[in-house]
């Protein structure tokens, strides 16, 4: 049974005493402490300034290597010993174990302020097949503490077939005076549909998916109550909660919403845009609507506009980059229905995964046409008039399998269990390299931990192999079918990590695969890349300063220094993620011959001046308020995001594309 003890007051005089706690607390933070200085440490992550640590640990070895079921690290014994020894002496804890089974509480968030979004949260996701120790604790001086030890078991096979046997997770730490729990959507994040289900059908004989949107539409309205109280409140980590709680609830809910539902739920959203400024929660309200979109059984329309904000595409389930070659695509490109040509009956029918109750099939240029399809003895049947020459995904309401094909109008039969498929040559071979990808992608899971529901890399030298071999298995399929449309699926994701002579070499009008709709993106960054290649001389261009002071980049280049460009925005997170590394490198090349200039793609110029003056961003920032409308964007081809172009002091290109971990690495080299 799962246990969640929140203590009241009387509960609380009767634990042992302050002293008492204060010296068990200590105990743990011996028992972590020993952990953090051991070899078994394989990763840590820290939120400057907010007293919360994370450090990771994992242990994985060959199935056949370890003959004890209830085998356990000899790390994960002394860290559990730790932490259950403690337990009573905590003022609050949650505690469960895999055993237990199903876990009623889905999430544990806590709150601090800050000084940019006056508020952030911290969101730990809860599941069924994971342990949890949560303890917390507090003293006279009004200091809390919290500790968590979360880790889980897992088997899989690597590409080879070799059996593995993998522990991780991690030990996380939070102290200070200044957080709390955001108690607030706990009836959120409690699985009690089951119970409310039970409750409805014994009072209605309404539908199974009526009552499906009764629950999901009540819960929207909780969720207006409590952004409209952060509205009034100022409180924008109460505000950006209800957003994103609002976005899971859309992400969960099954089937289609019809246009009457669809449109009640999208004057609730309509009302928060119209009471939001700050920019980062205004993109979060464009992505929540965009869930609603999809969610919506449209009627036809000729118009579209696609927006490519993901780096990969998810068959293979884990997004593969490495992290010095993260960049996002947040750039618009709108194209008409009637741009794919006519439509004509095509067949989809297919066998899914044990236990799946239903198929979503999703073209992935008309995002309005998803449709849901419900299992009869494991076999679904698709037929439907649709443009040829689009990437259609499927999968299962897990989504553990997701597969794509493509509609060349041959009817498909897709085994959703291993991606075999009955059909056309060129679909053998589409599913041929993903399965490839799939098998590969599984080494992961031996250098990446993800306990904390996304991957976090422990092992960044083994990861990045994995890497590597997968890139090699996509760049062959975009080099080796030059007369199909495989490569459309492939470039639009790969294009801003390629180097400039290999996406020269692919970008030919003469491919077959060059005019597809779905190569806008790549078209519009391959023709950006070359306005900022090396060797070509700077464009000069006007922008303002936070004062609203206009200035020239001639102002600052040829004067002696390298200037360096770093293309970034407040709503946009891999550039923010930058903005620390650009502070040390400023403090660095304070007596060398370098200026940094920061040019904001914002479109709203006050949170770009309260960013910039909270997090103390000290060195030239310039911006046109136009996001990628901007002149220094469009003379610069930046259609992407983080984006960096290093001038010279005689003002020709240098260096441009490199960020990350890799930009003081390649900045040494030119400025020792």
């Amino acid at each position: 049974m799962c246990r969640f003890i929140l203590l009241m007051a009387a509960v609380i005089a009767a634990l042992p005493s302050v002293a008492w706690r204060n010296v068990e607390r200590n105990k743990l933070e011996k028992a972590i402490e020993t952990f953090r200085s051991s070899p078994e440490l394989m990763h840590y992550t820290e939120h400057n300034g907010q007293g919360i640590y994370v450090y990771y640990f994992k242990y994985t070895c060959k199935d056949g290597e370890i003959n004890d079921t209830p085998f356990r690290p000899k790390v994960l014994q002394r860290l559990e010993k730790a932490f259950d020894g403690n337990a009573s002496t905590a003022q609050s804890r949650y505690i469960h174990r895999k055993a237990d089974g199903k876990t009623p509480l889905k999430a544990l968030t806590f709150t601090w302020p800050n000084s940019y979004m006056r508020s952030v949260s911290f969101n730990f996701s809860i599941n069924d097949s994971t342990d949890y120790r949560f303890l917390t604790y507090a003293s006279p001086d009004t200091v809390r503490a919290c500790y968590a030890l979360v880790w889980n078991e897992s088997r899989f096979n690597d590409h080879a077939g070799t059996p593995y046997r993998c522990f991780d997770g991690y030990v996380m730490t939070l102290t200070g005076n200044h957080w709390d729990y955001d108690t607030s959507f706990y009836k959120f994040i409690y699985d009690d549909e089951d119970r409310l289900r039970k409750l409805e059908r014994k009072a209605s004989t309404a539908q199974p998916e009526q009552l499906d949107y009764a629950i999901f539409i009540a819960k929207i309205d909780e969720l207006d109550k409590i952004f409209m109280e952060g509205k009034r409140a100022n409180d924008l980590g109460m505000m950006n909660a209800a957003v994103y709680t609002a976005a899971k609830l859309l992400h969960g809910y099954n089937g289609k919403l019809t246009h009457t539902q669809g449109s009640q739920v999208g004057s609730v959203l309509q009302q928060w845009q119209k009471n939001v400024t700050d920019t980062v929660l205004s993109l979060q309200l464009i992505k929540t609507v965009g869930v609603l979109a999809d969610k919506i059984q449209y009627a036809k329309t000729d118009s579209v506009r696609h927006s490519v904000i993901v780096m990969s595409h998810d068959f293979f389930a884990v997004n593969l980059q490495k992290e010095a070659d993260v960049r996002n695509m947040y750039k618009e490109y709108a194209y008409r229905i009637s741009d794919l040509g006519a439509a004509y009956p095509w067949q989809l029918t297919g066998i899914s995964p044990e236990g799946s109750k239903y198929v979503t099939v999703t073209p992935s240029l008309i995002y309005s046409e998803e449709s849901v399809r419900k299992l009869k003895d494991g076999t679904f049947s698709f037929t439907k008039r649709l443009q040829r020459g689009q990437f259609i995904k499927v999968f299962d309401d897990k989504a553990k399998e997701i597969w794509w094909v493509i509609n060349d109008s041959l009817p498909v039969h897709l085994n959703m269990n291993d991606g075999t498929v009955e059909g056309s040559d060129l679909n053998k071979r589409f599913l041929s390299y993903q399965r490839r990808i799939r098998r590969m992608a599984r080494d992961v899971l031996k250098y990446a931990t993800f306990t904390s529901g996304f991957p976090t890399i422990v092992d960044e030298k083994g990861y990045n192999s994995v890497v590597d071999s997968v890139r090699k298995i996509q760049y062959e399929a975009i080099t080796d079918n030059k007369d199909n449309i495989i490569p459309a699926f492939y470039l639009p994701e790969l294009c801003t990590e390629m180097p400039p002579e290999m996406l020269d070499s692919v970008m030919k009008r003469e491919y077959a695969y060059s005019d597809h709709v779905a190569m806008q993106p790549a078209w519009a960054f391959y023709e950006g890349q070359k306005k900022r290649l090396p060797g070509q001389m700077y464009h000069d261009v006007e922008l303002q300063d936070a004062a609203g002071v206009s200035h020239r980049l001639s102002e600052y280049v040829g004067k002696g220094n390298y200037v360096l460009l770093h293309f970034w925005g407040t709503w946009e997170s891999s550039s923010r993620r930058e903005l620390k590394m650009i502070k040390d490198m400023v403090r660095e090349y304070k007596d060398k011959p370098l200026t940094v200039i920061g040019i904001s793609l914002n479109k709203d110029g006050q949170d770009w001046r309260n960013y910039i003056s909270a997090r103390k961003l000290k060195w030239t920032h310039l911006s046109n308020i136009k996001m990628f409308d901007s002149l220094a964007a469009k003379v610069y081809g930046v259609v992407s995001m983080p984006m960096t172009v290093l001038i010279a002091p005689d003002g020709r290109i240098v260096m441009q594309g490199v960020e990350h971990e890799r930009l003081p690495e390649e900045l040494r080299k030119i400025i020792p």
